[in-house]
């Protein structure tokens, strides 16, 4: 909406407001103020209310919510307080706290997630995120739940349904079988991923560096490719123009006198870009 603005920045325009210092590399750690008895700025506080909004194509069957600090906030689903219930385990780190969203506070069309808190120095404004079995649209900064996608073609994942995925999938490729005698080696230099678990003929090989290639001339007719994706794609930077895929550090997330700033969300490629192709060594 016009009015949105990034969490980021909506922490530096309260800190501003309020004389509080910015978060960043320089800044002393709240935790560690506490832990030495330095909580002298902790005692100013003023109410927030942050909407995240999000549209849903369809529901599916279940659904999470992931925050940190949910002990800091309230939480409404389209308005409905008290709802959410801890789900088991936590997401990617132990910080990242899964919750359980009843599907019958969702609907069709704009859905929308309130946090309240009261803000402070010790305050942690972040992003969220939701977990479960669906695809997303991404249209600008529009991101719209879809179902999941039945098969994937060869090309980014992002236009297909996953923009913001950051695990592992695994592609089952047709191969051919060498001549007698002769080497067969699978190629993935036109793929997109950290790095590749590719399974052949009983056997298990990674691929992290390269040339980008793998032995596969032990094979019973299909190889099994697992490609291992970043978190770039999950926890940003999205308005990089064009995106850096090389690096990554906390000035990336600021856009301020940056020329490159996008203001839709930006994904890099990632998956089978194009058809492995196999070359025979005699």
């Amino acid at each position: 909406s016009p009015d949105s603005i990034e969490v980021l920045k909506l922490d530096d325009l309260l800190r501003k407001r309020c004389s509080l210092p910015e978060r960043g590399g320089q800044m002393v750690q709240p935790w560690y103020r506490h832990l030495h008895g330095d909580d002298t700025e902790s005692g100013i506080r003023t109410p927030l209310a942050m909407t995240f909004s999000f549209e849903m194509a369809y529901i599916p069957e279940t659904i999470q919510l992931v925050m940190e600090t949910p002990e800091q906030f309230t939480v409404m689903i389209n308005g409905e307080e008290d709802v959410l219930s801890p789900a088991e385990g936590f997401w990617v780190d132990n910080c990242f706290q899964r919750f359980n969203i009843p599907v019958r506070c969702l609907r069709k069309g704009v859905n929308t997630i309130t946090l309240k808190t009261l803000f402070g120095a010790d305050s942690n404004l972040e992003n969220i995120y939701l977990l479960g079995d669906f695809g997303v649209r991404v249209e600008g900064r529009t991101c719209t739940i879809i179902p999941l996608p039945e098969r994937l073609q060869a090309g980014d994942i992002g236009s297909q349904g996953l923009p913001f995925y950051g695990g592992g999938l695994v592609y089952t490729v047709p191969c051919p079988k060498p001549r007698e005698g002769a080497r067969l080696l699978m190629k993935l230099a036109d793929s997109r991923a950290a790095a590749y678990t590719v399974k052949a003929g009983g056997q298990e090989q990674m691929v992290a560096f390269a040339p980008w290639e793998a032995d596969v001339t032990e094979n019973d007719g299909t190889v099994e490719v697992e490609y291992l994706f970043t978190r770039r794609n999950t926890f940003g930077p999205f308005h990089q123009f064009p995106p850096d895929e090389n690096n990554c550090n906390p000035t990336s997330f600021r856009s301020e006198d940056r020329e490159y700033y996008a203001d839709g969300m930006i994904c890099i490629p990632q998956g089978m870009m194009k058809d492995v192709c196999f070359e025979e060594i005699l």
